[in-house]
């Protein structure tokens, strides 16, 4: 198992020297990091050969598995791949996303508006304590939130 654990920490410390912010803090061996930070940078797509073999290798562990199919898809775009935006969420995130009828989002806001007004408190960090300010917002004081528009691919 510590090989597959070096394995993984390679490989996110490889893909870290082609994206910028993908290993936000590494605590693992310094030498190690070291080693990997001296290595000749290795091309995108054998990094993705790489994560493959990985997730070949691993035993049934799911986050893991999750990790690396996360890396390795990275290391494909990285190397030039496209996805489509669904594929690349259950990729990177393990989760299939799925579009809803926007219908159904305005009939509940028209029901809800009949259904009462809320007064909301708000009181400043700074002056917690102090006098608050109040204020009157009711239901039609949403934001909306619309879906993004598909861009190719």
């Amino acid at each position: 198992m510590a090989d597959l654990v070096e394995r993984y920490l390679e490989l996110g410390l490889r893909l870290g020297r082609h994206a910028d912010g993908l290993v936000d803090s590494y605590y693992g061996p310094l030498a190690l990091a070291q080693r990997v930070a001296a290595e000749e940078l290795r091309a995108p797509a054998a990094l993705a050969e790489d994560a493959e073999l990985l997730l070949e290798d691993l035993p049934a562990d799911p986050w893991l598995a999750g990790q690396v199919r996360s890396l390795a898809t990275t290391a494909r775009k990285l190397a030039g791949e496209r996805f489509g935006y669904a594929k690349e969420v259950e990729l990177v995130y393990g989760i299939e996303p799925r579009w809803h009828d926007e219908s159904r989002f305005g009939e509940r806001r028209s029901s809800s508006t009949r259904r009462s007004r809320a007064t909301v408190t708000f009181a400043p960090a700074s002056r917690a304590g102090s006098s608050r300010r109040r204020s009157r917002r009711t239901s039609s004081d949403t934001l909306r939130v619309t879906r993004p528009k598909r861009c190719g691919g």
